[in-house]
């Protein structure tokens, strides 16, 4: 199947003529359309592996004095807070005030 040059966005989203070289933006989407399935998982795994080693770079950075295994706590408290938070929309909990419920 042929990929469309023009670039739409989808319903509900911003155009891209706000941003500067939007013409780039454009043209990294139109690629990435063009790129093979699995090709797109292996960019995936890529990127997730780069930014662990960030993240773990930063702890480290944090906690200069940590082992290895203390970074690897770190890094699995900080994946662990980032799950709970895309999926509850939470960080944690806590009871609302009697002034932010209106009360």
């Amino acid at each position: 199947m042929p990929v469309s040059t023009k670039f739409t966005p989808p319903p509900g989203s911003v155009t891209t003529d706000a941003i500067p070289d939007g013409d780039l933006f454009k043209a990294d989407i139109l690629a990435a359309r063009r790129t093979p399935p699995e090709q797109r998982v292996m960019d995936g795994l890529r990127l997730f592996e780069m930014a662990s080693k960030m993240s773990r770079a930063g702890l480290k950075s944090r906690h200069p004095s940590a082992d290895d295994a203390e970074i690897e706590r770190l890094f699995a408290a900080q994946l662990e807070r980032q799950r709970r938070i895309e999926e509850y929309g939470i960080y944690t909990y806590r009871p609302m005030t009697a002034e932010e419920a209106g009360l």
